[in-house]
């Protein structure tokens, strides 16, 4: 097969369903680290099909018991934006999963941000290894994505049972609960489900 330039095309047909991996966003200004990521404001969370058991979770259409407490679920699937549960924070507090959030040590939106903005996280970091900008989480449906944002220092994502994996910046990369990301080998940020 032959290599690929991303934004470039390929010389051969490449079989259906083949990652081809594109481009990183366009860079901007950071006050931490000049030519840092910018984020991709054409983005806003979306609403999820979901259904409603007894007790009131929010589930994934398609599932037929809830996945939280087993009981069946009945009636109409409904457009919702659910709560995916929540990131822990080493350095204290949570962010709820049911809105995009960028973390930092002081994160900002430029004047006139488009749509629902994020939730901004400030990280106390003395040291100023983590960026100012450096993480945007993403809520879409039923799934948390995570970017880095061009950081200084670089993040880490620590699936349960496997070895850490550097986050190339620019890269979003879906996490599930019981994932630890690392932001600059100082804090590190838990997904935890809802009812963990």
């Amino acid at each position: 097969m032959p290599a690929f330039s991303p934004g470039g095309p390929a010389t051969e047909e490449l079989p259906e369903g083949t990652y081809i991996p594109t481009a990183p966003p366009p860079m901007g200004p950071d006050d931490h680290r000049p030519g840092a990521l910018e984020l991709d404001y054409t983005m806003s969370p979306r609403m999820a099909v979901a259904r409603v058991c007894p007790s009131g979770h929010t589930n994934p259409a398609y599932l037929d018991a809830c996945r939280t407490c087993g009981r069946p679920l009945v009636g109409p699937p409904i457009d919702v934006q659910p709560s995916l549960g929540r990131l822990v924070l080493s350095t204290g507090g949570s962010i709820t999963l049911d809105h995009d959030a960028i973390i930092g040590r002081h994160p900002q939106l430029p004047p006139g941000f488009p749509g629902v903005p994020p939730e901004l996280v400030a990280i106390d970091d003395p040291s100023k290894d983590v960026s100012n900008r450096h993480l945007h989480v993403r809520v879409d449906q039923w799934r948390v994505i995570v970017r880095d944002l061009g950081s200084t220092n670089g993040t880490e994502i620590i699936r349960p049972g496997w070895p850490p994996m550097a986050l190339a910046p620019g890269q979003d990369t879906d996490i599930e609960p019981g994932t630890r990301v690392v932001l600059a080998g100082v804090v590190t940020v838990t997904y935890e489900a809802s009812g963990s």
